[in-house]
């Protein structure tokens, strides 16, 4: 990982994300071609690159607590008046009611203790793309908290996820809570089994 200005830069994961979306590219098309797209988390920039160019004639808006990953985004996708950047935590910055069609998250999910997590939290910078606290999931279950708050009734979330995050779990629990989730892609990344997860309501 390089990361020398600030932002975590595209990787293994990321490269998955943007497969498996250009994978539903004929899905997303039919099912949104208007509507709002979010990601959560958008670091370099490239996952929202892609997803704008599946949508185009779509909203997207891309979201990050790095601020130096909000203004990289913002240069990569500099010109697209259908894209807009946004400086927050998960969902802080949306009011209640607001409604996406797309959700997309690359979260923190490398397990780390608890103050490594709490000093990347604290510090809103590159180590809070990574740092996912005890097994990698603490950032991951609040936000499978509270995505369903603002995800469209007919919208699809997609969300990355570590063999470590035990995504069999994950599935159990959304399947709890009233969603069908579908592996739509799976990949080696070095010694880790890297996971893509789309995420609909029943």
């Amino acid at each position: 990982m390089d990361g020398a200005d600030g932002v975590y830069p595209a990787s293994e994961d990321t490269y998955l994300l943007i497969d498996a979306l250009q994978q539903d590219a004929e899905f997303l098309r039919h099912r949104f071609s208007k509507g709002l797209g979010l990601e959560v988390g958008c670091g370099s920039g490239e996952v929202s690159e892609a997803l704008s160019k599946i949508i185009e004639t779509a909203v997207c808006i891309s979201t990050d607590v790095n601020p130096l990953a909000v203004i990289k985004t913002r240069g990569l996708l500099k010109g697209r008046t259908s894209v807009d950047f946004v400086l927050c935590d998960m969902f802080s910055a949306f009011k209640p009611g607001i409604q996406f069609e797309i959700i997309v998250f690359n979260p923190p999910y490398v397990p780390t203790d608890d103050n490594e997590l709490q000093r990347a939290l604290e510090s809103r910078d590159i180590s809070a793309s990574w740092a996912g606290g005890r097994e990698g999931r603490q950032v991951i279950d609040i936000f499978l908290d509270e995505f369903i708050r603002f995800l469209a009734k007919d919208g699809v979330m997609y969300l990355v996820l570590l063999e470590a995050n035990k995504p069999i779990e994950v599935i159990e629990k959304a399947n709890r809570a009233g969603f069908l989730v579908r592996t739509v892609m799976k990949r080696k990344a070095g010694i880790e089994q890297l996971y893509v997860l789309r995420f609909q309501q029943k």
